[in-house]
């Protein structure tokens, strides 16, 4: 490897030459040339950024992060270019030498603080009054209004009447009254099955749906509550049933209940007949 001072005229004693370079990042990009490389070239052999090589080709040695990396990064450059790296150091440490500070002076931002204008507080301090008052008056219209809801609560408070305990079990049917409804609807129902020849009638509260099966039409669909009673006026050999839950609806043929239902879809009733009974309903 050929020395400094054979390849380029860069020593310290011939830095006034004028016919050769003259500082450490002319003496780097002069060989470069030489050699018909550009940046990229160099940094893609190097594996260095191309912004570390282009600061010590000109003289940028803040651009390092520390100066161990301006080091390095000379070292591989200088062996690459085939120059004497101790030479190209060397003559890295007198040029950094007076300006090693320099990158604290630049790195410095300076902030200046001015006070808002006059203008702009007077227009803050409108902005904050007005949603004050937009506040107070909304809070005053709720609380206004909250007002005369208390007192309209508690003058209906006040004049409602205060049931004694006498009117009060007057008012509260007793065990005996639920009792003597109870068979009253019993017989109610009694008495329409036996006055109708077909009944449906719900044991527990079930959805029901009766269907002609001669023109397709819903005759029945609907939620049945306990006890209730559905006479059918279409004969029972065109209808099909359809319930929601089962052991909740049964059907009266004469006053006899020949059939209990559990959860069926469109079932047909051509099969029930006058002469259906009980017994033969639990065989099924």
């Amino acid at each position: 490897m050929e020395s400094l001072a054979q390849k380029e005229p860069t020593s310290t004693s011939d830095k006034g030459s004028k016919e050769g370079p003259s500082s450490l990042g002319e003496v780097l990009k002069a060989r470069r040339t030489k050699k018909r490389w550009e940046i990229e070239d160099v940094a893609r052999k190097l594996r260095i950024k191309p912004i570390y090589l282009e600061a010590l080709e000109q003289g940028h040695y803040y651009a390092f992060p520390a100066r161990s990396y301006g080091i390095g990064f000379l070292r591989s450059y200088s062996k690459l270019l085939d120059l004497n790296s101790d030479e190209m150091i060397s003559l890295f440490n007198q040029e950094t030498n007076d300006v090693k500070e320099q990158p604290l002076d630049m790195l410095v931002v300076e902030k200046h603080f001015t006070l808002p204008s006059v203008k702009l507080l007077l227009i803050l301090l409108f902005l904050v009054a007005g949603i004050y008052s937009v506040w107070c008056g909304v809070a005053m219209h709720y609380y206004s209004n909250g007002l005369e809801q208390f007192e309209i609560f508690s003058l209906s408070q006040e004049s409602m009447p205060v049931q004694t305990e006498e009117q009060v079990e007057a008012v509260t049917p007793s065990v005996q009254e639920v009792k003597v409804e109870q068979e009253e609807k019993k017989e109610e129902v009694s008495g329409k099955l036996e006055t109708s020849p077909v009944a449906f009638v719900a044991t527990n509260t079930v959805w029901v749906g009766l269907k002609n099966l001669t023109t397709g039409k819903m005759i029945v669909s609907k939620k049945f509550q306990k006890d209730e009673v559905f006479t059918p006026e279409t004969p029972l050999e065109e209808l099909a049933v359809s319930t929601g839950r089962p052991k909740a609806l049964d059907l009266y043929i004469k006053g006899e209940k020949v059939k209990t239902f559990g959860r069926e879809t469109s079932l047909p009733l051509a099969g029930f007949t006058e002469a259906s009974t009980e017994k033969t309903t639990e065989k099924e």
